[in-house]
């Protein structure tokens, strides 16, 4: 597996969205981890303030798979809703 910067991760407890699982040459995966909208693994409020930001229109995803990461309920549609989701799942209710 390789990180955003193309380190190898090996043995990590952690791998966060946009990691690069390459099975052989021919298969390579990219992981999406839900909520992890900047690639550490780790559910924050950087996350959050993120994904506010995008509702808004002040922050545009590089990168197509923190954006299906920032898509909460599978909807397609990254709205308040995921918002709502995403504040209670910091904060332990989900």
């Amino acid at each position: 597996m390789y990180d955003l910067d193309s380190n190898e991760v090996y043995n990590r407890a952690i791998v966060g969205t946009s990691t690069e699982l390459k099975i052989n040459e021919q298969e390579t995966y990219k992981l999406v981890v839900t909520g992890d909208l900047n690639g550490d693994g780790k559910l924050t409020v950087t996350d959050l303030s993120k994904m506010k930001a995008f509702i808004v229109n002040l922050f545009e995803f590089n990168d197509k798979y923190m954006e299906m990461a920032a898509d909460i309920n599978f909807n397609n549609n990254i709205t308040i809703t995921d918002v709502s989701l995403i504040k209670l799942m910091l904060v332990g209710n989900m």
